[in-house]
């Protein structure tokens, strides 16, 4: 069983071009001019009279031909009798076991071409359009990289011209052919970022090895060495290895979580998530039908249609309560970097009665300065349907993640961390739809909130009123309505 733990976009600096060549294709002769050559071929040389009783042409005819097959160099005149040239002459090549004249002509052509910019692969339009990146993470290239950058798209496009023509041209090249005669000038066009996204999941054969691949089919047959992926660990690499007790013993205060601590070893200070996949994979984790456990973030898939499949049900009976609070994850290098995160936001905002003062989505995250909150707001400005909250801490430690439609749906999650060097943690948690739950986690966050001796309100407005602030606005009535 495959278990999809989060997804990840991440950019890839390219570049385009524009390509002045010049190609080299079969020419085919009028059917009469090749078998006025094909003649003149077998006998080495004749008298026009000779080709023109052969064929039952007249003399104005036989004149017309020959006129044009001298202007494309292809018959001379020599002693009174006409022969082929040395171009015609080696032009004759065996077809099914018959010598027939093969002739090519050359055209200019103009054309963009795109490539990335760290192996220097060609980009079709299918894998440009694979995917989106307004949540992203830049891939940070070798210097090397972005010199010489025309020499290398002429050599590249040299390389792979057939590929150009299969990819980007869309051209049979089979029946087809052509080929590059020249390569004439190579300008620049303009630079982009080419979105590659990714799923990072586990396995229950190996629960305790991440795993990676990529969502579109088409970038993972463009990238068939999978030549990105190490690009893309060194991009995400942690430091180090933290001890998560203090933090697993704050996050099971906060949540309640009724599911997990029989998973956490408290000696080794780890969990045995061999077990716990085991358990979750054979349906043995769940309190009862309103209270199971979530593996992975929020927004995969399979979580983002349980949460928004069992509120759907909910808001079809018109409940009082609106607003969607989330303590986030963003202190991650990966958290949210996905279109997947945009369409959880606007599947819940969708749900609500836009004409009550709670239907907002507010997003909080920890945030201890104004250029923090700056990098923060540029990574989620997509997010128009989601309001920004800085906090002081934490709720719940510094691995916790909640969810919280007061009176609806409580949401919790623990990131714990793997033994592996990239920024990709192993998200387990629950969600309840009971009453008792979501009182007792929502009267824990509201005592908590009202507890902070200070709010830096990095994401508000240069002097906006204090009962204008987010946090008054919108993210205190949400939660009051418990």
């Amino acid at each position: 069983m495959k278990i999809q733990l989060s997804k990840v976009c991440f950019g890839l600096p390219t570049k385009s071009f524009f390509m002045d060549y010049t190609v080299s294709k079969k020419r085919e002769l009028p059917v009469v001019k090749e078998f006025v050559i094909r003649l003149i071929y077998s006998l080495s040389s004749t008298s026009l009279e000779t080709i023109q009783d052969y064929f039952g042409l007249t003399s104005k005819e036989i004149l017309a031909i020959v006129d044009d097959l001298q202007e494309e160099n292809l018959v001379e005149w020599e002693g009174g009798k006409i022969k082929l040239t040395y171009y015609a002459m080696s032009k004759f090549t065996e077809e099914d076991g018959n010598l027939r004249p093969t002739f090519f002509e050359v055209t200019d052509e103009v054309s963009p071409v795109e490539f990335e910019l760290y192996s220097f692969q060609m980009l079709s339009a299918d894998v440009k359009r694979s995917g989106s990146q307004d949540f992203s993470i830049s891939l940070s290239l070798p210097d090397e990289c972005y010199r010489n950058l025309l020499n290398k798209a002429q050599s590249a496009f040299d390389s792979n011209f057939n590929l150009f023509r299969e990819l980007v041209l869309k051209e049979d090249v089979f029946s087809e052919i052509k080929e590059l005669y020249k390569i004439n000038q190579v300008s620049d066009r303009y630079d982009s970022t080419l979105p590659l996204e990714v799923e990072y999941f586990v396995d229950t054969d190996s629960p305790n090895i991440l795993k990676m691949e990529y969502v579109s089919n088409t970038v993972d047959e463009w990238d068939e060495e999978k030549a990105m992926f190490s690009l893309m660990d060194s991009t995400i690499e942690v430091d180090s290895i933290k001890d998560q007790h203090n933090s697993f013993n704050e996050y099971l205060e906060a949540s309640n979580n009724p599911l997990i601590i029989q998973y956490w070893d408290d000696n080794s200070r780890t969990f045995n998530i061999k077990a716990l996949v085991n358990h979750y994979e054979n349906g043995l984790t769940k309190l009862n039908d309103d209270t199971f456990m979530l593996l992975g973030n929020f927004y995969t898939e399979n979580n983002r249609d349980i949460i928004t499949g069992r509120l759907k049900a909910r808001f079809e009976d018109k409940p009082e309560n609106s607003g969607l609070i989330w303590l986030t994850n963003a202190e991650s290098k990966t958290w949210g970097k996905t279109t997947d995160l945009s369409k959880l936001v606007d599947e819940i905002y969708t749900l609500f009665d836009k004409r009550k003062k709670t239907s907002k989505v507010v997003l909080g995250m920890a945030c201890e300065s104004y250029p923090e909150s700056m990098t923060l707001r540029n990574n989620f400005w997509k997010l128009s349907n989601a309001e920004l909250m800085d906090l002081p801490n934490k709720f719940g430690g510094e691995d916790a993640e909640f969810m919280i439609i007061p009176g609806l749906m409580v949401a919790s999650l623990f990131h714990v961390q793997l033994d592996d060097k990239r920024d990709i943690s192993f998200p387990v948690g629950y969600v309840s739809f009971e009453p008792k739950f979501i009182s007792e986690v929502s009267n824990k966050l509201l005592h908590w909130t009202t507890l902070q001796p200070k709010y830096n309100d990095f994401f508000e407005k240069k002097d906006v009123k204090e009962e204008q602030k987010i946090r008054n606005k919108h993210f205190m009535p949400i939660l009051q309505q418990n």
